[in-house]
């Protein structure tokens, strides 16, 4: 029961469910691709998007060499010496470690990926017991592999802001969402400084501004 179209039809199932005739979409990570799904099926539901570091481009991308180079760029933020450095800080850089140490050792390689900043991996909430790898994978089966939401937002004409940390580790320095919106009416970028895939952890009150002037627009 876990695919794209029906996450789609269960968001739907809940804006009648609420009584909302059109619905401001606040979406993170791969949550950009359902709501942009559901822009695509029901457009005339949709008074705005926020797209926090969507988790995939808007529309696949051909370049192979820019590819490779995002690549690198995301593998890099795991060799940081920062990660070993608070790994020692929090007592858990050498095993044997306790249940309680073994999460909190996941939860800092979990902010390498996520964070600018790896020495706030405390404020990231979630974590292994609110994640479920067969049911992303079950989703991710279900993605279709051909999809241009650059031509939907050209055709909807949907206000869309789009922000993204610099160091966004599945868009490192916002190269690829740069080049697919250019030139699209209605749809604004904010790249935020020194921040990753959680720009709300790393710069708070940046993220505010901009996620404040997003709302505005879809008004």
């Amino acid at each position: 029961l876990i695919t794209v179209s029906n996450h789609v039809a269960d968001l739907e199932r809940l804006r009648q469910e609420l009584g909302v005739g059109k619905m401001t979409l606040v979406a993170h990570s791969m949550g950009a691709f359902l709501a942009l799904s559901y822009l695509e099926q029901f457009p005339q539901h949709v008074a705005g998007l926020v797209l926090l570091s969507p988790g995939v481009p808007l529309k696949p991308v051909e370049d192979k060499q820019l590819l490779a180079e995002q690549k690198a760029a995301a593998n890099a933020l795991f060799d940081r010496p920062d990660i070993e450095a608070e790994k020692k800080r929090a007592g858990v850089d050498h095993p044997p470690l306790s249940d309680k140490q073994k999460i909190d050792e996941w939860r800092i390689r979990y902010a390498s990926a996520n964070l600018f900043y790896v020495n706030k991996w405390r404020e990231l909430r979630g974590g292994m017991a609110f994640y479920n790898p067969r049911a992303a994978s079950d989703a991710s089966k279900s993605m279709p592999k051909a999809y241009d939401f650059v031509g939907i937002l050209r055709s909807r004409s949907c206000p869309t802001s789009v922000i993204v940390g610099d160091h966004d580790i599945a868009d490192m320095g916002a190269r690829v969402i740069r080049a697919q919106i250019a030139g699209v009416p209605q749809v604004e970028l904010t790249v935020i400084k020194n921040a990753g895939h959680a720009s709300w952890v790393d710069q708070p009150d940046a993220f505010r501004r901009a996620i404040g002037r997003a709302l505005t627009l879809c008004r």
